[in-house]
């Protein structure tokens, strides 16, 4: 499908969004928020998502049908971590009138994730940097973690295969940043990369009997602050759907990126208290330089992230993605050269 095909249905979406807006869904929406990838309506006590029509290398939302797969399996895999949040998909469908439904008898024109809708300050990322976390809701999320974990069937490739994924992606990471407009700490990257490789030759035995102990899953994918909420009790929303291969990860790798976010974030406290928690319910004791050689390699995989959105619009929040780039760099070399 052309690009222009596709820019054409984000038009139509973006005219449909406008027009539920209007609408009891079932209540009054009250705010339209907009990511890369969808529109979020919100009203009353739910929110539902519409998946805009897009076509990456690494997501193809790029038909009507995808993007209702895509729904339906972003609902199926959110409901492990987040059972009562996930309301299920709705199909957008239009009277004789032309007034918009949900599931009416027409064809679908789009599909909806239907959600419970969370409020900010339940979320753990709003929470942060303030004293607003009691210890206890890190250790039942450790709790909820661990159980999760060790549900899922085990993925078990062969340990040098593995170990060179997670390689290529530190080279590539390291590399996207250096470029020079984004005016980062070359060497520093460079130094953040070669004792990444470094650490990961130093625990290849460990990695190795990780694998054979069928510690590496289907996670998450996405294990960040904004991402979980306590309500009271812990849920974690908006897994990574779109590619299952960027959900298969080693428990410690996804905690060690939720330890590094809180500490961007400020709360330095919460990352030892998770890690410590989860081993002791799980039983399972990632090194110390194990969770070292993933922190690294996420703050590199986010601070590309991060300066990628200079690519997309230089001109917008500028100075706020490369301070995020550079607060990533500065936590790997804290925790990654020592």
């Amino acid at each position: 499908m052309s690009s222009t095909a596709i820019a054409a249905q984000r038009a139509h979406q973006r005219r449909l969004v406008d027009q539920l807006a209007g609408h009891d869904l079932p209540a009054p929406a009250d705010a339209v928020i907009e990511t890369h990838l969808s529109w979020v309506i919100l009203a009353g006590e739910r929110a539902f998502k519409l998946k805009k029509a897009l076509l990456y290398p690494w997501l193809d939302y790029a038909s009507p049908a995808a993007r209702g797969r895509h729904c339906r399996e972003e609902v199926r895999l959110n409901r492990r971590l987040a059972p009562t949040v996930y309301l299920g998909v709705a199909a957008v469908t239009a009277t004789d009138g032309g007034h918009l439904v949900l599931d009416g008898d027409g064809p679908p024109l789009a599909y909806l994730v239907g959600m419970q809708r969370l409020r900010e300050r339940d979320c753990l990322a709003q929470r942060l940097p303030a004293d607003g976390v009691p210890p206890a809701d890190i250790d039942a999320l450790a709790d909820t973690l661990a159980g999760f974990y060790a549900a899922r069937a085990p993925f078990t490739p062969e340990p040098h295969a593995w170990i060179e994924v997670i390689r290529e992606h530190v080279d590539a990471d390291s590399t996207a940043l250096a470029v020079p407009r984004y005016g980062l700490d070359r060497t520093l990257i460079r130094r953040v990369a070669r004792d990444v490789h470094g650490l990961l030759d130093d625990r290849a035995d460990e990695i190795a009997r990780r694998l054979r102990e069928g510690r590496v899953v289907e996670g998450h994918g996405d294990l960040r602050a904004e991402h979980v909420y306590f309500t009271p009790g812990p849920v974690v929303i908006d897994c990574l759907e779109f590619d299952r291969a960027l959900r298969i990860v080693d428990p410690a790798d996804e905690l060690a990126f939720l330890a590094l976010e809180c500490a961007r974030l400020g709360a330095d406290w919460i990352g030892p208290r998770l890690l410590q928690r989860y081993t002791e319910v799980s039983g399972d004791a990632p090194g110390d330089r194990l969770i070292a050689a993933y922190t690294g390699r996420r703050a590199l995989l986010w601070a590309k992230l991060a300066v990628w959105h200079l690519d997309r619009d230089p001109s917008r929040d500028r100075e706020k993605w490369l301070e995020r780039a550079g607060a990533y760099l500065t936590l790997a070399r804290e925790r990654v050269l020592g």
